[in-house]
Parts: structure tokens; C-alpha cells; sequence
């Protein structure tokens, strides 16, 4: 498992026991209990009101040397090392009615610097959202997307575009960004369901090694990919939705998303995929809440590592000529 993607009449799976039936089956179970949740318990959503502390003025840089990794909400990261611009599975608007945004986007694609490659994860809506994509099609030099993406791309006129399966790499100057394996799904339709692949990302700088998970349930891929890298400076770890349960086949717990980053031999956790839209029945802070449990669960294990909580627009600064951090959790100041 997890070593390449398994595939079966062009739809590809997690593993070879996965039908697209159960797929089905388990999609429109989660739609039935959050159906069911929100109309035992209709939620008042007031976008910024009680969120306003998560959120910060961005200041984003040109270009930077050292590690510089800005969390633009959601699953997106501006990851600046080496004077490239990395993206992240960038969305900068509205996705859904269902899915309404707790914060304004903090960034607008010409408020961006120049971007040298984006990587995208998968292509669920919020991961890959076409309104952004059009808008950031003159500022980017490289697209780099998931096998079966491609020509959703070049049908909206991206033509740098490379399709890559798990295990390829590819190089954006001295940088070496590699595409490994995930426990997910994919489809931006019902009828497309895993027509396209989705996995997670490795980008090895000079300086230091980042790791943006993309969407994921826990799964031994995170050993797998712990074992094939040796050193992993930062992981971009998802934390949520968590709730109904039904997420759980294809979204990581707080508490499994600390334990994959120990089987990844990662030394520093930041936390992403929650407080940006209202997915699934999670609470706006409840995936945070319970990241924070596990790391105080997980202690006697993290001794040695960091966990950096990030507002929306905030940016983590490493200087690599300073010793790492080491058992520091930067619990987050603007928490009330």
C-alpha cells in the first residue's frame, strides 16, 4: 500500500479493497448526518464576528532566502526559501453556500509576489478552486497537479502544467518538490469521483525541508514517507473537519495528526484545513482545542519538537543560522 497509487477502470483507490460503491456509500452517509446535525442544531454564522482574533494584516515579502512560510487560510501556504515562491492549493474566495468562509480571504492574487510553482494537492473545491486559478493564471510560472488534473487545467488556457504520481519529483531551480502518497479521495463532481489522483508534497530546500500534507486520513504513509526522508524540518499537517465521524475515513484527527507527524520524524507541526471554512460539524476552534490536547497527550514524545499556531496572514520566519526551536509550542497570543 501507499508504494504507487492502485487504480481500477481509470478510477484510482486508497487501497485494493476500496470500492467505489463504499466510496459512494460513505460520501452520502457524511451529507445524511451533517444534514442531520444542522437541522437539530442550526448554528449561527456570523463570518469575522467571533473569528477576529485569528485573523492578521499580511505582509508578504518579494522574495526570501531564508525560510519564510505564510499561512493564507485554509490548505494555503505561500512557502518562500531560496528566493522562490512556492503556492499551496491556493483559494481566495467564497467556495460554497454550504461551505460559507468563517474569514475573509486576507489576500488577493495581484497582492501576491511573483510565483515561481504551485503545487495542488487534489482537486476538491477547496483545494483547487477555478475562480483563483484564472486569477493567478499570469503570475504563475509552474502548475503542478495530481495525474488526471491536467486537462481541467489546460481546458481554462494553463498550459505550464505537469501531471506527476506519487513518488515523482521535479526541480524548481535548486528546490526539489516531490509528490507522495495520501489517504483521500478526489472528484469535482459526483460522476468524476477518483477520476483524478491526490497525495501530499515534499519540498527540499537547501536550507530546510517542508512537508504540506494536502488532505488526508491517517495511514501508514506517513511511516512510509518518514522512512524515505530523513529529515523533515516542517510539516504543514491538516487537523480537521473531525466531526460527524464519517470524516474520519478521509480527514485526520488532531490527535492523529500529531501522530503522524511523529512517524514522519518531523521536528516542527503547523497546523492547517481548519477556521478558514465551515467544514463538516466541527466548532470554529474545536480542531484547534483538540491539537493543543494532543500535543499535551503526546508530550513525553514531542520533547524535541515545535508547534507553531499560526492567525491567517501570519508567518513563520526561520533563521537557519540560529539553532531549531526545541519543545516550544507557540501557543497563540490572540487566543482569548
Amino acid at each position: 500500500m501507499y508504494k504507487k497509487p492502485h487504480q481500477h477502470r481509470g478510477r484510482y483507490f486508497n487501497h485494493n479493497n476500496e470500492t467505489l460503491k463504499a466510496r459512494f456509500k460513505e460520501l452520502f452517509k457524511t451529507v445524511f448526518l451533517l444534514a442531520k446535525h444542522f437541522i437539530t442544531k442550526p448554528e449561527r454564522h456570523d463570518k469575522n464576528a467571533a473569528h477576529v482574533d485569528w485573523h492578521t494584516g499580511i505582509q508578504c515579502v518579494e522574495r526570501s532566502i531564508e525560510p519564510r512560510i505564510t499561512w493564507l487560510g485554509h490548505a494555503s501556504f505561500l512557502i518562500q526559501v531560496d528566493n522562490k515562491n512556492i503556492l499551496t492549493d491556493p483559494v481566495f474566495n467564497e467556495i460554497a453556500w454550504i461551505t460559507p468562509r468563517y474569514i475573509d480571504p486576507i489576500i488577493t492574487p495581484d497582492q501576491l509576489p511573483p510565483i515561481d510553482a504551485v503545487v495542488i494537492s487534489h482537486n476538491h473545491r477547496d483545494h483547487l478552486d477555478e475562480t483563483t486559478v484564472l486569477a493567478l493564471k499570469n503570475k504563475v510560472s509552474n502548475w503542478f497537479v495530481p495525474m488526471g488534473d491536467k486537462a481541467w487545467m489546460t481546458k481554462r488556457g494553463i498550459h505550464q502544467v505537469t501531471e506527476m504520481t506519487w513518488w515523482q519529483a521535479v526541480h524548481v531551480g535548486d528546490i526539489t518538490v516531490t509528490f507522495l502518497p495520501a489517504h483521500h479521495w478526489s472528484g469535482r463532481h459526483v460522476i468524476d469521483m477518483n477520476e483524478s489522483l491526490w497525495g501530499s508534497w515534499m519540498i527540499q530546500a537547501p536550507q530546510k525541508t517542508v512537508y504540506f500534507a494536502g488532505d488526508t486520513a491517517y495511514g501508514e504513509h506517513f511511516n512510509i514517507i518518514g522512512k524515505s526522508f530523513p529529515v523533515i524540518d516542517i510539516a504543514l499537517m491538516p487537523i480537521g473537519p473531525n466531526v460527524p465521524y464519517t470524516m474520519r475515513e478521509t480527514h485526520v484527527s488532531a490527535h492523529e495528526a500529531v501522530q503522524g507527524f511523529l512517524d514522519l520524524g518531523a521536528q516542527h507541526f503547523v497546523p492547517m484545513h481548519w477556521g478558514t471554512f465551515k467544514l463538516g460539524a466541527d466548532t470554529f476552534k474545536m480542531p484547534m482545542e483538540q491539537l493543543q490536547l494532543a500535543w499535551g497527550a503526546y508530550a513525553s514524545q514531542l520533547v524535541n519538537k515545535a508547534l507553531t499556531i499560526l492567525k491567517h496572514g501570519e508567518a513563520l520566519e526561520i533563521n537557519t543560522a540560529l539553532p531549531p526551536l526545541r519543545g516550544v509550542v507557540r501557543q497563540a497570543h490572540h487566543e482569548r
